[in-house]
């Protein structure tokens, strides 16, 4: 997370900020991306910069959590389910949602990269991250949710449809599978679980 003089900023100046640094990870993976250009595309000093941020690592982890963030409230501004719906049809509708990011000319490059640059610790930044998104879509979907922690079974599922959505997304990075086609094997996917599921 930045720090707290990144957040005494101007709100204009933050989003210089974060709009350099999204730029900079959609032209190169983390690795190779660079604080210098960061820097020079925000106006600001090397050393402001390290007043705003620890490293380059907690700059990353600000631009994708904001990234996520945003993505999540356009999810929940454009979903239409209903409140008797089940996990299936949420994660279903998110993996539409996710399908089509990708495909959107502003965020293809920054999550292609992301997937191909992931590391040990950008892995378990997403992690978390998704968790406490898909709680929070949960809670405002009013699906699932009794206040309560879901029991082991209910998490181990989710769990698992977590793992189907990002591998099926991480094969139309890689793969660059047709729409019919990823969505195809998402459904026999599902199907299968359902009949796990169901026994």
């Amino acid at each position: 997370m930045p720090k707290k003089s990144f957040f005494n900023l101007r709100e204009d100046k933050q989003e210089l900020i974060f709009t350099a640094a999204f730029e900079e990870f959609s032209e190169n993976q983390y690795m190779d991306a660079s604080i210098n250009k960061i820097v020079q595309k925000s106006m600001i000093s090397r050393g402001s910069f390290y007043i705003y941020f620890e490293d380059k690592l907690d700059v990353y982890f600000f631009t994708t959590g904001k990234v996520m963030e945003k993505q999540s409230q356009k999810f929940l501004s454009q979903v239409g389910i209903e409140e008797s719906a089940d996990v299936f049809k949420i994660f279903r509708e998110l993996f539409l949602f996710n399908i089509n990011l990708l495909s959107d000319p502003v965020y293809s490059r920054y999550f292609k990269n992301l997937y191909l640059g992931m590391n040990y610790d950008i892995w378990n930044y997403i992690r978390k991250k998704q968790r406490t998104i898909r709680e929070n879509v949960f809670k405002q979907l009013s699906i699932g949710h009794t206040g309560e922690r879901p029991n082991e079974y209910a998490e181990a599922l989710i769990s698992i449809l977590e793992m189907i959505n990002r591998d099926l997304l991480t094969k139309k990075i890689f793969e660059d599978l047709s729409l019919d086609s990823v969505l195809r094997l998402y459904d026999i996917r599902i199907e299968l679980l359902k009949k796990v599921e169901s026994k």
